[in-house]
């Protein structure tokens, strides 16, 4: 929250891994640290961080790794948006370095409703788009594995079968939809 209103780019930045993904809304997928500073940059340039708060809802831990879901707010200044709120969730999954160092290795977040692309707050920042990791560095029978997977989902999403798309998570899971509240836990809710 602190580095988002000091608009501290490199301080943000230094908290993702070497390996990461991170999905802002309304806006192309960002891979590269590169890309992830100018992000910033470039949204820090055009507008401005009034106040940031996020309220986490669950943090899951792993072997390696913490899952933090949870909601935020932010109130922001911009070319288009002289005082703008932006409001949602968001999911970071963090890994914990030998040396015990957290860091992000994927960050997604979006609106609890519907806005439009210029509500956003970095609405004036072009993202280059990169393509995620070759599929040729990922075993072939996990890669075949989640191909069938999506077939299954694809089917359920466009015959309506929700007890189908259900079945497809695990009973502890947690959903993360658009515009929806987070729903954790029980698969028939």
């Amino acid at each position: 929250e602190e580095l988002y209103r000091s608009e501290d780019v490199h301080a943000l930045a230094a908290l993702y891994a070497n390996e990461f993904t991170f999905f802002p809304e309304h806006t192309a997928g960002i891979f590269l640290e590169k890309d992830l500073s100018k992000f910033f940059k470039d949204w820090f340039a055009g507008g401005h961080v009034i106040s940031s708060n996020k309220q986490i809802f669950t943090v899951e831990a792993y072997d390696k790794h913490l899952l933090e879901l949870g909601t935020f707010s932010l109130h922001y200044s911009s070319a288009k948006n002289s005082q703008g709120e932006y409001k949602g969730k968001y999911m970071v999954l963090w890994n914990k370095d030998s040396a015990g160092k957290l860091h992000i290795v994927a960050e997604t977040f979006g609106a609890e409703t519907y806005i439009e692309p210029d509500a956003v707050p970095y609405v004036d920042v072009l993202v280059e788009e990169n393509n995620f990791k070759a599929l040729d560095n990922v075993n072939s029978q996990l890669i075949s594995e989640v191909e069938a997977f999506d077939a299954v989902v694809l089917k359920a999403v466009a015959t309506g079968d929700a007890n189908a798309r259900a079945n497809g998570f695990t009973e502890d899971a947690i959903l993360l939809s658009n515009f929806e509240p987070i729903i954790a836990g029980d698969r028939k809710d």
